[in-house]
């Protein structure tokens, strides 16, 4: 079975339409979430790629080559700056960040097409009322809650400590989109620790902290890594499976706008093939394209379980 652990509902795509581009692709099931911006409000030239989909159409702006480099501070700093006063640069525009995204549509999607599609919650810490949102969401059949440190702020320590604990409770994962800096970013290994028995999905292959998040796989068992954005690529796909074992990688494409090709179709033909290219045995494989994912989310053989000790120790 293949799952896509991250893709966004697309009100230009639409659950119809992402369902041609499942199956045309061979995937079986996605973790659909909401967009957490609004359409660009003002706009220079085209997004990257052609896309109008999520905020991280602003990340190939930032040099990954920089970000595992000496000079990472830098370009973390270059990333933190595409969002300023509410706004997040995406490409040549700027696009609204939605302060309390909404999560009716996926609730309503999943709800029609459970065997296809699984619900991730859009949770903003720093809303007053976000614990509401999450048991909600939890009582509409979501398996658990996507944080977008970056756009929202979310001092991860301090803001996220409650919501993950109760998903820890449940049984369900807590996705996280990191900031630039330490309290948006690193401080999520300290969370780790506080809440070990609450899995972890870093999105983006750790972005911006790719080697040192790799790293900690070692020490942190409930630590994963989703294999989604725009600006990955087969060569950084290849480094991060070098230092992190498959029982903690999920494919993902953070779609359905990065799914894009040339002529305007999409397919996940380039992001299968980043993990195909990886060379993994049959079971690892199963891991990495599906069977990781359905087991956080409670739908595999142990219910949001960390990884076991086998699956704790970097590297393949």
């Amino acid at each position: 079975m293949i799952v896509d652990a991250h893709c966004h509902l697309s009100a230009d795509l639409g659950p119809a339409g992402l369902l041609r581009v499942l199956d045309r692709s061979g995937v079986d099931r996605a973790v659909i979430l909401p967009e957490a911006a609004e359409p660009p409000v003002s706009r220079l030239g085209q997004p990257p790629r052609g896309g109008t989909g999520c905020p991280e159409g602003a990340l190939p702006r930032v040099s990954v080559k920089l970000l595992l480099s000496t000079l990472g501070p830098l370009a973390r700093f270059q990333y933190a700056s595409l969002v300023q006063g509410g706004m997040v640069r995406c490409g040549d525009g700027w696009r609204r960040i939605q302060s309390r995204p909404d999560n009716s549509p996926v609730a309503e999607v999943v709800a029609g097409d459970p065997d296809r599609f699984i619900g991730l919650a859009f949770v903003n810490p720093r809303d007053p009322g976000h614990l509401d949102v999450l048991d909600r969401c939890f009582a509409q059949g979501f398996r658990g809650i996507k944080v977008h440190a970056w756009l929202h702020d979310v001092d991860l320590r301090r803001d996220l400590h409650k919501a993950a604990e109760r998903c820890g409770d449940a049984g369900f994962p807590v996705m996280v989109h990191l900031g630039g800096t330490y309290r948006t970013g690193l401080s999520i290994l300290d969370l780790a620790d506080r809440l070990p028995t609450t899995a972890f999905i870093v999105t983006h292959a750790g972005l911006p902290y790719y080697s040192t998040l790799w790293q900690a796989t070692r020490t942190h068992p409930n630590l994963y890594f989703d294999l989604s954005g725009p600006f990955m690529s087969a060569e950084l796909v290849r480094l991060t499976a070098k230092h992190v074992p498959p029982g903690r990688l999920l494919f993902a494409s953070g779609g359905p706008s990065y799914l894009r090709r040339a002529d305007g179709e999409l397919d996940y033909s380039e992001v299968m093939g980043w993990v195909d290219s990886l060379g993994l045995g049959r079971e690892p494989r199963r891991a990495v394209f599906g069977d990781n994912l359905l087991r956080l989310v409670g739908l595999g053989r142990a219910r949001g379980r960390p990884a076991a000790a086998s699956e704790s120790r970097g590297g393949r």
